[in-house]
Formats: structure tokens, C-alpha cells, sequence
């Protein structure tokens, strides 16, 4: 399909369309899931393969103060039963002593290379709590300012052909992966820039016109080790930049999808490898990412996401997965999107990197439900759109659940549906489900679905990720719920609640036939968490991009004069033209 940046003033008349009369109705629309062709990607290369890279050394990566007591935590349950006892306990009087090698090991949960009395102090301190709840997003990193000056001018021209080439390598001892965020990385400076792993050799990009964030910045992909390539080029005959890219930030990744620095950290032995079951396999875990991004603070984290299809059927780019993961657009900008995730074969060997995505607009929330949808920048490689039911849900249907563990290859749950829950407790710091709101705790309140697991579990990494009931139709994204194997009960914000807000980019019969409204000088939806923004004339959007997104393929969005600052790339085709017969629309960063 064919990526269209627009930049420009739109001069076209445009004339309104009728709207489409609004019904009642008994029961709100379901959707169909959808998978949708798409062309493999070929593989990027590097430009100059042989040209030796400039090494940089980075500080090496260490896990914050504020994080080491949750590690601690989670590597207490050295029997990895969900909750810290005496069984634990006993594992590690058995344990005490040197690890072999010197390295950490099994109940060397300070990681400083012997279980000792240190450690005895931490499990003890964790006696009687669960190991870890799932209803806050995983932490997985630090966000550091970078050095100064990492990025100098471009050589000479170093290829036959008159290219420029500049290679980087920035390491940082222990990280298991690394990211940098950009700033005066702009599509006229005509650089391109690949981004790759300097021991598989993947090469993901070119990028040459990254959206850029509210910040102007932009993050790359992340690579998975602790040494990030970069290798910029500019194409012979164009000239020097007046000023290279800067790297303003790096991000610094403590734990990978198997291990972090403080053991276990793996996830349970009781997941079902999705490979396993061909029926989901080859439908609905196409739609599934697994979602590397900057929370608010400073720090990174993960969580798991679905493409979600719609009643028109036209492949609008939308992306659903826990508010309590991202919420705020920072965060939404940052998004690093993995997609087919997964092992080659049934129980096969864990695979180390999948398909990249990078960034998106927060569509709408329903912070009640702590649901989040959001529309992607960039055309999706995963190629199913989930189906969904926006109604109530019966117990005792048959449930599962898709999802990254620990940010580790995908994985399937089998249940059932057990009620709902208005209101349900989940408290980061207190690990359990039930909790008060009483500082310090980071609590939040949600109406949930709640799921008997029968085969499976649920774990940190696995927020955001979606239910589906007996006819493959998602009714909600995973808030959290109890640590360890099944049985246990996992909880999900209700579909049927977010979709007051959602159903204005979901439903068919709520988009206005023909065309779509922007005005951009309405106030708009104060964080998204409502639906006063329609895409109706008596309600439209005050941005362009969130009307690209809504609007039906082939048909057309209305925007009314005036100058929108936005970067929009579209990915279907639609029309779009001015409203009434004078004045300008100008669309684009200044």
C-alpha cells in the first residue's frame, strides 16, 4: 500500500454529506476477526557491511535502587509456585554457598555471586506475600541522558558512488538491550539511518522520515544485546546536513524476554507455547505485539497488545492494549511494536527478535476499564485484526488468552469466564489483588472480566493483552490478577464498558457515512477519556490524524481552514478536502 506524507495546502471545495441517522438498537454489533495479505518484507541490508564502525562505550547498565527490592521479590520464589513460603526458604538454606563460576545464581538474590545471610534477609523480608502481581507494566529498563557529542559531522564521501556513510557502536556492559531517542533527526536532511545487531546482523529501516514525538524527538527500534549499531547514510549528490542527528537519551535494558539480573526471572514452566495450537496460531496471535515503551518517569517498560479489527473491514491500523500501560501520548509515541514473536516450531527454540512497528496516537481511553486504543504510525506487519463483542459475557464460556510473558515468545491460556468484578483493586506495590488506595500504594480501580484459568498463567509483561471468548472475539484487555500457575484468576478491563468510548473508530454504523468532520478549533477530548470527539459536524476532531484513522476507506475527511501542525502518513485511501469554499487548509510541521 502506498505510504502518502502529506505536507501541503489543500485548496478543493468540499461539500458535506448527510450524516447517517442513528438507531436503536438491542445489542451492539459485533466484528468479525480478519486477516489481511500482506507482501513479506525484504530484508534491509547495510549500506557499507565492511566499513569498520566508531566504538562507543556507554555506562554499563545497572538496575535502579527503586527496582532492586521487585527483583529481589520476584527471585524469592525460587520454586516458582506464585507465592513466597517456606518451601522457598528451604531452597535456599540448601543453596548456600559460592555460585559455581561466580555468577549469580538460584538464591543469590542480591546477585553478588553467593547466597549468604544477605540473601536470607530478602527472602525473609517477602515470607508470605505472592511473587509478583500482573497488574502494573513490567519494568525492564532506565532511561539515562546520553554523553555529549556522540554523533559527529559525516565523513567524506567513502563509497563508489559518492555516498557519505557514518557507523556507530554504542555498548554498555550487562545491558540485555539498548535504544536511543533522536532529536534533529528530520526528513530534509535527507539522512536515512539503519539501525542493527551487530552479532545476528538483522538490519531494521531504512528510516528517513521518522514521525516525531510531541518532544520532536524520535526513538529507534530496540536491539536486543548490549551493543546498538547505527549507520547513517547520505545519498550521493545531496549536501551535508547543516546538523547531524544528537542522541539526547539511551534506553538501557536490565531484563530481556528470559532472564533478568537478578535470578530466576523467567517466566513459569506452565505456559502453552501458541505454536502448539495451529487454530490460534495461525489466526489470532498474527495480531498479537509484544510493546517496548518510555512510561512517564523515565524508565522502560513492557506490555502486550492486539490489532483490532472493525465494522468496515478496511484495515484501519488500530491497536488496543491496557491504559495502564500507556495513557499519555509521550508514551504512545514511544511504542517499539514486535510482531511474530514466536517459536519456528511446536516447543522449539526461543527466538531472539521479531518484527518491528515504531509509534502511535492515543485514539481514545476508558481509564474505568483501563483500556487504551491507539492508531499506529506505521502500516502494521502483524496481518490479523482481531474481532470483538461489545456485550455483557456470560460465565462459564470458554476463554483464552494471547500474550507475552515477560516479554518472552507468544503464549496461550485456556479458561473459562467467571463474572465480573466493578471496581476491582490492583495495587503495584502490594502485589495482590486485594488492596487498599492508601499511599504509597499505585492503585487503580477497574471493572473487569474475570477468567478461571484451567492451562496457563499470566505474568508481569502480559498487561494489556487480549480475552477472547468461544467465538475468537476479544471482550477485553488483562489488567493483572494473582501470580503463578493455573488454577488462578486473571482479570480484564470490560470491552463492553470501554466501548462507549472505542465504538466511534470500531463500529460501522457510528461512523458518518461518506465523510468524516476536523475542526481544529474545537477543544477537543480532554485526554481522550471520553467521546466528545465523533468525527460528526456537531462533534468532530481537532486534528487531522485521529480523523484518518476513523474515517472508512475510499471516503473522505471535511477539515475546516486554518493551519493543523501535524505529521500524518496514511496507510488507506480517503479524500481529504476543505469545508466550505474559502479559506485554507495547511497540514504539516512547520
Amino acid at each position: 500500500m502506498n505510504r502518502t506524507i502529506i505536507k501541503n495546502v489543500l485548496a478543493a471545495a468540499g461539500a458535506l454529506a448527510l450524516l447517517h441517522a442513528g438507531r436503536a438498537v438491542a445489542q451492539e454489533p459485533v466484528v468479525d476477526g480478519a486477516l489481511r495479505v500482506v507482501t513479506p518484507r525484504t530484508a534491509t541490508t547495510l549500506v557499507a557491511p565492511e566499513m569498520v564502525a566508531t566504538p562507543i562505550q556507554l555506562s554499563p547498565t545497572v538496575v535502579p535502587a527503586d527496582q532492586v527490592p521487585k527483583l529481589q521479590r520476584l527471585a524469592s520464589d525460587l520454586n516458582r509456585d506464585g507465592v513466597i513460603d517456606e518451601l522457598d526458604l528451604a531452597l535456599l538454606m540448601n543453596a548456600v554457598g559460592p555460585c559455581p563460576g561466580g555468577v549469580a545464581c538460584q538464591g543469590d538474590l542480591n546477585a553478588d555471586g553467593v547466597v549468604d545471610e544477605h540473601d536470607l534477609e530478602a527472602i525473609m523480608a517477602n515470607i508470605g506475600l505472592p511473587a509478583k502481581d500482573a497488574s502494573q507494566f513490567e519494568v525492564v529498563g532506565t532511561v539515562l541522558p546520553a554523553p555529549a557529542g556522540l554523533v559527529p559531522l559525516l565523513p567524506a564521501p567513502a563509497l563508489a558512488n559518492g555516498s557519505r556513510v557514518l557507523k556507530l557502536e554504542l555498548t554498555s556492559a550487562n545491558a540485555m538491550g539498548l535504544r536511543v531517542h533522536l532529536s534533529h533527526f528530520t526528513p530534509s536532511s535527507g539522512l536515512e539511518l539503519r539501525v542493527y545487531d551487530t552479532v545476528t546482523k538483522k538490519v531494521l529501516g531504512p528510516y528517513t522520515a521518522p514521525h516525531l514525538g510531541e518532544d520532536g524527538k524520535w526513538w529507534s527500534p530496540t536491539i536486543f544485546g548490549n551493543t546498538i549499531g547505527l549507520e547513517f547514510t547520505l545519498p550521493a549528490g545531496r549536501p551535508a546536513p547543516a546538523r547531524m542527528p544528537e542522541i539526547d537519551d539511551v534506553g538501557y535494558l536490565f531484563c530481556d524476554g528470559t532472564q533478568c539480573t537478578f535470578p530466576p526471572g523467567g517466566t513459569f514452566s506452565c505456559h502453552n507455547d501458541v505454536t502448539c495450537f495451529p487454530t490460534w496460531h495461525d489466526n489470532e496471535a498474527r495480531a498479537i505485539a509484544v510493546v517496548y515503551f518510555v512510561p512517564s518517569g523515565g524508565s522502560c517498560a513492557r506490555c502486550t497488545g492486539a490489532l483490532m479489527n472493525r465494522g468496515p473491514g478496511d484495515f484501519s491500523p488500530l491497536f488496543t492494549l491496557a491504559n495502564h500501560c500507556i495513557s499519555v501520548q509521550s508514551e504512545a509515541d514511544s511504542a517499539d511494536l514486535i510482531w511474530n514473536f514466536e517459536t519456528a516450531t511446536c516447543n522449539g527454540a526461543a527466538p531472539t527478535d521479531g518484527d518491528h512497528n515504531l509509534g502511535s496516537l492515543i485514539l481514545k481511553r476508558r481509564v474505568l476499564t483501563d483500556s487504551t486504543l491507539l492508531g499506529l504510525y506505521e502500516d502494521p506487519i502483524g496481518n490479523y485484526y482481531v474481532g470483538s463483542d461489545p456485550n455483557g459475557w456470560a460465565s462459564g464460556d470458554a476463554a483464552t488468552g494471547l500474550h507475552h510473558p515477560r516479554g518472552t515468545f507468544t503464549r496461550i491460556s485456556f479458561g473459562t469466564s467467571a463474572g465480573s468484578t466493578d471496581g476491582a483493586l490492583f495495587c503495584d506495590d502490594a502485589g495482590s489483588v486485594s488492596c487498599s488506595c492508601n499511599p504509597p500504594s499505585n492503585c487503580i480501580a477497574v471493572d473487569t472480566f474475570d477468567i478461571s484459568y484451567t492451562s496457563g498463567t499470566t505474568e508481569p509483561g502480559s498487561s494489556g493483552s487480549p480475552i477472547f471468548d468461544s467465538t475468537h472475539r476479544y471482550r477485553g484487555s488483562l489488567t493483572g490478577g494473582a501470580s503463578g500457575c493455573a488454577p488462578i484468576t486473571s482479570r480484564y478491563g470490560r470491552y463492553d464498558r470501554a466501548y462507549a468510548n472505542f465504538r466511534y473508530f470500531i463500529n460501522d454504523g457510528d461512523v458518518p457515512a461518506g465523510t468524516v468532520f476536523v475542526n481544529g478549533g474545537v477543544a477537543g477530548d480532554a485526554g481522550q477519556n471520553g467521546s466528545t470527539e465523533r468525527g460528526t459536524s456537531a462533534n468532530p476532531f481537532n486534528s487531522v490524524y485521529e480523523a484518518t484513522f476513523q474515517v472508512r476507506s475510499q471516503d473522505t475527511v471535511t477539515i475546516t481552514p486554518g493551519s493543523y501542525n501535524e505529521h500524518v502518513t496514511i496507510w488507506r485511501p480517503m479524500t481529504l478536502t476543505r469545508s466550505g469554499a474559502s479559506g485554507a487548509v495547511t497540514i504539516g510541521a512547520p
